[in-house]
């Protein structure tokens, strides 16, 4: 987003030693003025702790972690593993098959693949993808007016609907004279955003609390 649009950036880690190499990378980069790399020392938070009183940003976005244990990483780690095994195994016995067999089998196994580093807390948090999103949107709620777009990248496609239900519940947001209210209607927006390259697929869940009346003038105010 920086070295393409120019965008200036929040990064967020809760790991000392990925912050100290995250500054490193944007001071060579010379993107000092651009992104700021903020310790997040709340470990159960998303939001709060990072984002300054009556900082306002355009969009967030997160690549949650998804197991819901470190076993089961551990566990989806070795299936993995045997497929890639077996892959390997099957390469070497279809060297003598047509190219269409050979394509097919190749094909059939590539499905399997997915990340296999990252630190634990970039891994696996209790109750997965979803316990981990589903405190993020409990946190939009209380920035509903700071933000345009709250993201989230959503890996499991069992996972999906599951989350899109919590987004679309009611919330917390504040009325003209800034008390906490209920409203009928909290989220105004919903999208998914597909993506993946072959046959990995993956989804980003966006949601905001602004209508699109308001999400308009934040854009004339903003960036006009």
């Amino acid at each position: 987003a920086t070295s393409i649009y120019g965008w200036r950036m929040i990064a967020t880690e809760i790991n000392p030693m990925s912050i100290r190499s995250a500054r490193d990378m944007v001071a060579a980069n010379e993107l000092d003025e651009l992104i700021d790399v903020r310790a997040q020392e709340r470990s159960r938070s998303i939001f709060d702790g990072v984002l300054h009183p009556e900082e306002v940003v355009d969009f967030t976005m997160c690549n949650p972690p998804f197991y819901p244990s470190k076993e089961a990483f551990q566990a989806e780690n070795a299936r993995k593993q045997r497929g890639l095994s077996k892959s390997r195994q099957a390469r070497r016995n279809v060297s003598s098959l047509p190219v269409d067999a050979t394509t097919t089998s190749c094909q059939s196994t590539a499905g399997m693949s997915n990340n296999f580093g990252g630190n634990d807390h970039e891994l696996w948090c209790n109750g997965g993808e979803v316990s981990f999103v589903k405190n993020m949107i409990r946190e939009s709620e209380l920035y509903w007016d700071r933000c345009i777009w709250f993201t989230s990248l959503v890996s499991r496609k069992d996972n999906l609907p599951k989350i899109e239900r919590i987004v679309r519940m009611k919330g917390t947001r504040r009325n003209n004279v800034g008390r906490r209210t209920r409203s009928q209607v909290d989220v105004q927006a919903v999208q998914r955003l597909p993506m993946g390259t072959g046959h990995k697929r993956s989804t980003i869940l966006m949601w905001s609390f602004m209508d699109e009346e308001q999400r308009q003038e934040w854009g004339t105010r903003r960036w006009s």
